[in-house]
């Protein structure tokens, strides 16, 4: 009788322990319960399960062709997953611990296909096929009232100062997902919310602040609200959420001497006062790296004596990087780029700066990319006459080539994209590890002999296909420019022209020492059709590569 009694005591227990733990589970984290793959004729399923009702935004990427899903709300275990796949449409699907609160799930295709989601109450059923989809029947009544479920809000905010950090409160009611991330160039923190609507206007209101200038609000789309917490430089921050009150905390980095970039095509990572290569060719190396194709991770790792940057993380989510983490051990400082997508990267310490770039490269979608480059810019203003600069004519002509070409369907990358320096050495690599079809360097010429103007272009020999897209590029010019003829010249020994592998030149528009071609640089009309010419000039010489 007694061991009857204990037994069904314990089984009580039991029972008792296990509700207790699922209804714990159900009230707190939305953990992945299972992922799922079936591979049909026409069609791939992946199911994934979750103990709680969930939300999920989703989007592709290309070079490589992915689907990506962001689940809001959920939790992986472990962190990570890798599901082995056999399909003919998919090369692998794997998933992760994104952020805090979202789980992301990647899947690797084997070439461009379509897809569907279908989000059921405690499933996502993401769906890969090819051509049309297979008939999924009616529309379920969730799905018909999609555009019902758009909650309508008021946006307030809060701002808050400690002596550690600032705090921005955002009140905001019914929103589904939610993603932040920062951008640069200013220097700016931008919250999404989707699946809601303001009921006000967009506002602005001035913080001006230690840490937060302003911050903005307006209507994105029509379901997702956009915040911006405009800062007065690149600080750290975190965030939580609950009950509709979203809280950003803003703070000094504990990291120095580190700032990232992403303008334009540029993405860097910047260490002032750090030297990780030899001066010029960069052909000694203070580091050692490794990049993970797998996880994009791109590891760096010098000794610390070189010079201390703290620990710590900074958190990104833009296109290219999720985060970038420091950390010091053994008299080592490593740092881990936390990649978005496949990157090829360089290491490079510019002397004359004393800082070393680490430069992030998505390589060339197609063979048809041009590398477009300002000449000069930063410390290096060029020529100087006045109130005129060439670093500011040449990176003015270069942005209007830009346009220009990708008018025409034709990829670019912009060496820089603002007056900032950008080394020779550096410039001729970026471009390798890119991939480009061609680079083209403008500039604009001086000489002590004020009465000498026009138009020339320079290149590294006078055979192959340089000197071929050399003239092509003079002709343009002084056809549609109407400027004079000041000829080819070949400068072997000209850094982009020598280490560039692919047909390398450099423009020299006009003359800013000579007065008439200084007042045609300074008109709008001029540098636009100088950016004619030379974009007539690179399609062309694009149609004499094999």
């Amino acid at each position: 009788m007694r061991l009857r009694k204990f037994i069904s005591i314990l089984f009580i227990f039991i029972l008792l322990l296990t509700q207790s733990y699922a209804s714990a589970q159900g009230a707190g984290a939305n953990f992945v319960q299972g992922i799922y793959h079936v591979s049909k004729n026409t069609r791939d399923s992946i199911t994934i399960y979750f103990n709680k009702s969930t939300e999920c935004n989703s989007f592709t990427l290309e070079n490589p062709d992915r689907i990506v899903v962001d689940i809001a709300g959920a939790k992986i275990e472990g962190g990570y997953q890798s599901i082995p796949v056999t399909s003919s449409r998919i090369s692998a699907l794997r998933c992760s611990q994104f952020e805090e609160e979202i789980v992301r799930v990647v899947l690797d295709l084997n070439e461009n296909k379509d897809y569907e989601i279908e989000q059921n109450r405690n499933s996502i059923v993401i769906g890969v096929f090819d051509g049309e989809p297979e008939e999924i029947g009616a529309p379920t009544s969730a799905q018909a009232t999609e555009e019902e479920r758009i909650v309508k809000s008021a946006v307030t905010f809060k701002h808050q100062k400690s002596q550690s950090e600032e705090t921005i409160e955002v009140a905001l009611d019914g929103w589904k997902n939610l993603s932040v991330g920062r951008l640069t160039d200013p220097n700016r923190i931008v919250i999404y919310f989707s699946g809601v609507e303001m009921t006000s206007a967009a506002s602005t209101v001035n913080i001006d602040s230690a840490y937060v200038e302003n911050i903005s609000c307006s209507q994105f789309t029509g379901d997702t609200v956009r915040i911006i917490a405009d800062l007065n430089g690149q600080y750290a921050y975190t965030y939580e959420d609950s009950n509709g009150l979203f809280k950003l905390h803003v703070k000094p980095s504990a990291l120095k001497n580190v700032t990232y970039s992403n303008c334009g095509d540029r993405v860097s990572l910047v260490l002032s006062g750090i030297k990780l290569t030899s001066s010029q060719e960069a052909d000694v190396k203070y580091h050692t790296s490794s990049y993970d194709p797998n996880l994009n991770d791109i590891t760096v790792t010098y000794s610390t004596s070189r010079g201390s940057i703290g620990t710590g993380e900074i958190k990104i989510n833009d296109d290219y990087v999720n985060s970038i983490k420091v950390t010091e051990s053994g008299g080592n400082t490593t740092i881990l780029i936390d990649g978005k997508v496949t990157l090829k990267y360089l290491v490079y310490y510019r002397s004359v700066v004393a800082n070393t770039a680490i430069t992030l490269i998505e390589p060339a979608s197609n063979s048809r990319t041009v590398v477009i480059d300002p000449g000069h810019g930063g410390y290096d203003p060029g020529v100087v006459r006045g109130d005129t600069y060439e670093s500011k004519l040449n990176l003015d002509i270069c942005l209007r080539l830009e346009k220009l070409l990708k008018a025409q369907g034709v990829s670019t990358y912009v060496t820089r994209s603002k007056d900032t320096f950008v080394d020779t050495f550096e410039r001729a690599y970026v471009a390798n590890l890119l991939g480009g079809a061609l680079f083209l360097s403008v500039h604009n010429n001086s000489t002590t002999y004020e009465s000498e103007r026009g138009s020339a272009a320079l290149c590294y020999s006078t055979s192959g296909p340089s000197y071929v897209f050399a003239k092509i590029a003079l002709n343009k010019m002084l056809a549609i420019l109407g400027t004079r003829n000041h000829g080819i010249f070949t400068y072997p020994n000209f850094t982009v022209l020598k280490e560039t592998v692919m047909p390398s030149i450099i423009a020299e528009v006009a003359f800013v020492s000579n007065e008439l071609d200084r007042a045609n640089l300074n008109t709008e009309a001029f540098r636009e059709k100088a950016a004619e010419a030379l974009c007539a000039a690179a399609i062309e010489m694009l149609g004499n590569i094999p």
